[in-house]
């Protein structure tokens, strides 16, 4: 029976590639990873920001019904707010929901009561730290009522918040106003 599928050299030596030509595709697989890295952990932190704009829209959303009904925005207890959606979400402290996906929810920006709150803050987590802020003032805030920002910590985030169209806010080197 003949070898149809066996290439032969002239010599009758098996084909097979060569040292040069194996480096040369590991050369190549290093640079489409090298190139292709830091675009998938830009797509991947671009992914959990729409995440928590979404969750704090609806975080907003509820304190505006509160706000409408009662004058004023909730005192420290959170639960008095309409909101659901938030699976593997604790309330840690007054104000604060932290998420298992390392997501945390500060409902009164760091104010000692909720009523005085200016924004609702979600910190958004990259490795072992946050990356971004983002920031949704609430619509009766005497600072920037309805205004959404990014606020960038690393250089991914930069880029994050530049492609949710984002404009650096001038005299700043982080916030990034959010149309």
């Amino acid at each position: 029976m003949s070898k149809i599928y066996q290439k032969t050299h002239p010599a009758g030596e098996n084909a097979g590639f060569t040292l040069i030509e194996l480096l040369v595709v590991v050369l190549i697989i290093g640079i489409l990873a090298a190139v292709a890295l830091p675009q998938y952990q830009v797509a991947v932190l671009k992914s959990r920001v729409a995440t928590t704009m979404s969750a704090v829209k609806t975080i907003a959303e509820a304190a505006e019904v509160y706000y409408m009904a009662n004058g004023e925005y909730p005192d420290d207890d959170i639960t008095v707010l309409d909101i659901s959606g938030f699976s593997g979400c604790t309330t840690a402290t007054a104000g604060v929901i932290n998420c298992s996906d390392k997501s945390r929810f500060d409902l009164n920006s760091g104010k000692t009561k909720w009523s005085n709150a200016e924004y609702i803050v979600a910190q958004v987590w990259q490795g072992e730290g946050y990356a971004i802020n983002y920031r949704q003032y609430l619509q009766h805030s005497p600072y920037r009522p309805g205004e959404r920002l990014c606020v960038a910590q690393t250089e991914t985030a930069h880029k994050v918040c530049k492609s949710l169209g984002g404009e650096l806010i001038s005299g700043s080197s982080t916030d990034y106003k959010l149309p």
